[in-house]
């Protein structure tokens, strides 16, 4: 193995199993209490709607998964590889520093890390886009699923005070349960492409 991917699997790497691993992980398991505690909430109140409205934004998570998982996780491995060789040409320039500068061979040098590095940059940007991309998804969504649970409740009842509070709980309930999916997407996509 190489000096310099060692030295960036235990300087960058190691960190990086923190950042995109642990940190989402954690984060996942507390978004996921707080999304089953406001969905069990929902339920009590209006089952039928509650089921309905849950199932159709658990599952535009899931479909968010599912379509972007295989290229999150390309990202994840291309951004550390590609961290892995630009340090690999630092080293190499560095260490023979001396037959660089007589030969003047510095643009060969700078042109390898140059491009390692921009290539890394680039595939981090794409899993930045990738992470945050389920926002505006889930937020039409749930909008969606608002309308469609308030048609809901107002086709099943005739009496207005029943109609207001529901509506209310709901409205609250979307509040408090947006971030949470979004987090939990993040959390998800962020774990794929901390996977490498």
């Amino acid at each position: 193995r190489n000096s310099a991917q060692l030295m960036h699997n235990v300087t960058i790497a190691t960190a990086s199993v923190f950042q995109s691993g642990l940190m989402p992980l954690l984060n996942l398991v507390m978004e996921l209490f707080i999304a089953v505690g406001v969905l069990a909430a929902i339920l009590i109140v209006s089952p039928v709607e509650g089921l309905t409205a849950g199932g159709i934004l658990i599952a535009t998570v899931v479909f968010y998964y599912l379509m972007l998982r295989s290229r999150l996780e390309f990202f994840g491995t291309q951004i550390h590889r590609h961290g892995g060789q630009s340090k690999l040409w630092v080293n190499q320039g560095i260490g023979a520093i001396k037959e660089t500068k007589i030969l003047g061979r510095e643009g060969f040098f700078r042109e390898a890390f140059g491009r390692h590095r921009g290539e890394e940059a680039r595939y981090r940007n794409y899993a930045y886009v990738g992470a945050l991309s389920p926002r505006p998804l889930i937020e039409t969504v749930a909008v969606a699923v608002l309308v469609l649970v308030m048609v809901m409740i107002v086709s099943t009842t005739d009496d207005v005070s029943e109609v207001v509070p529901a509506l209310g709980i709901f409205g609250v309930a979307a509040f408090r349960l947006l971030p949470s999916l979004n987090r939990i997407a993040a959390s998800l996509a962020s774990l794929k492409i901390g996977a490498a």
